[in-house]
């Protein structure tokens, strides 16, 4: 379990090798609302693939909706062997907004 702030933004990111079709990585949980998507979509949990293509995003994002966010990695794969070097949950902060200066 992840300790969030409802409300806040979150970013998953990890670094994992040896990855197959079937490996995931599921944020919340289908018992009680935890994460909602940054579109705003209501969830249950949101499951990704861990998909090891380098051209495919590794983050991904959610939106807290309970102080404490379940983090599940497994694998639906017949076998798998996958690692998880690191995982970072990092806090999205919103961007600021630059001022237009006029330069004479």
């Amino acid at each position: 379990m992840f300790n969030a702030t409802p409300g806040d933004r979150y970013l998953v990111r990890m670094q994992e090798s040896m990855t197959r079709d079937g490996d995931l990585l599921y944020l919340g949980t289908w018992q009680q609302p935890q994460v909602r998507s940054l579109s705003g979509a209501s969830s249950s949990g949101i499951p990704a693939p861990l998909i090891s293509q380098p051209w495919f995003p590794h983050e991904r994002a959610f939106l807290a909706t309970a102080p404490q966010v379940r983090v599940l990695l497994y694998s639906e794969a017949p076998s798998t062997d996958f690692v998880i070097s690191s995982l970072e949950i990092l806090r999205l902060q919103p961007a600021t907004t630059a001022r237009s200066v006029a330069v004479r």
